[in-house]
C-alpha cells in the first residue's frame, strides 16, 4: 500500500521523473507504470512541439512565398519605371559645350534653335521644340549641358545625323539616356569595336547592333551583349 501511495503521488504530478528520490520506494510494477506515464507525457510534449514546428515552418513557407511574390512585383515595377523613363527621354537630346550666351529676353528654346542651326547648318524652327532648359545651377567658368525635347522623331534623327560635324570641336550632341541605357551603350560600343576590327558590317540601331545582318542587344538579366532571341 505504501508503494501504491507513492505511485498515486507520482501520478498527480505534472511529469513524474524516475530521478526523484521517492521513485526508489516503488516496486517494479509501479515503477513501470510511472515510467509509462512519463513516456506518455513526454510523447505528448513532443507531439505538441512537432505541431508548433510544423506551424512555424508553414508560416516561414508563407513568408518566403510572399517575399518572392513581393520581389517579383518590385522587379516588374522597376522594369516598368525604367521603361517609362526611357520613353520620356526618347525625344530628348543633350547639347554639351554650348556657351551660355543667350540674348536678353531670349527664350531657351529660341536660343537652342538658333545655336543648332548655326552649328549644324540646318533650318530648325522653334516649333520643332517642345521644351529646352539648362541642367544644374549656373557656375562661373562652367558650361551647363542644354537639354532639348523635340516634337518629331525625324527632326531628332536629323540633328543626331548632323552632329558628326561637331567631331573636331568642343561641342557634342548625345541622346538623353538613363544610367542603365548608358551602360548598355558603352558595352555595345566595345562590342562594335571588336566587330569592326574583325572587318564585320556593323550598324547602330537604337540600343542594339546589327552585325552582318544579326541583331545584338545587352541582355537585361546577364548584362552581357548577346544575340537577340
Amino acid at each position: 500500500m505504501a508503494s501504491q501511495a507513492v505511485l498515486d503521488n507520482y501520478l498527480k504530478r505534472p511529469c513524474p521523473s524516475p530521478d526523484e528520490a521517492d521513485f526508489s520506494n516503488l516496486d517494479t510494477g509501479h515503477k513501470l507504470i510511472a515510467l509509462m506515464k512519463e513516456l506518455r507525457y513526454n510523447t505528448t510534449i513532443a507531439e505538441q512541439m512537432n505541431q508548433r514546428l510544423v506551424a512555424t515552418e508553414k508560416r516561414i513557407d508563407n513568408l518566403e512565398t510572399e517575399n518572392r511574390e513581393l520581389k517579383n512585383y518590385l522587379d516588374e515595377a522597376a522594369k516598368k519605371i525604367l521603361f517609362l523613363e526611357g520613353q520620356t527621354r526618347k525625344s530628348n537630346l543633350l547639347i554639351h559645350g554650348l556657351d551660355e550666351t543667350e540674348q536678353p529676353n531670349e527664350s531657351v528654346v529660341d536660343f537652342a534653335c538658333r545655336a543648332l542651326n548655326k552649328m549644324l547648318h540646318q533650318t530648325l524652327s522653334p516649333l520643332d521644340f517642345a521644351d529646352a532648359h539648362r541642367i544644374g545651377r549656373r557656375q562661373p567658368g562652367k558650361t551647363r549641358p542644354l537639354i532639348i525635347k523635340l516634337l518629331r522623331e525625324p527632326v531628332r534623327r536629323s540633328i543626331l545625323a548632323g552632329s558628326g560635324a561637331l567631331r573636331d570641336t568642343n561641342q557634342r550632341i548625345t541622346e538623353d539616356l538613363t544610367p542603365r541605357d548608358r551602360e548598355k551603350k558603352r558595352k555595345l560600343s566595345e562590342f562594335r569595336k571588336e566587330a569592326q576590327a574583325a572587318k564585320k558590317d556593323v550598324i547602330w540601331r537604337g540600343l542594339s547592333l546589327i552585325i552582318d545582318g544579326v541583331q545584338f542587344v545587352v541582355d537585361d538579366d546577364s548584362g552581357e551583349v548577346a544575340r537577340r532571341q
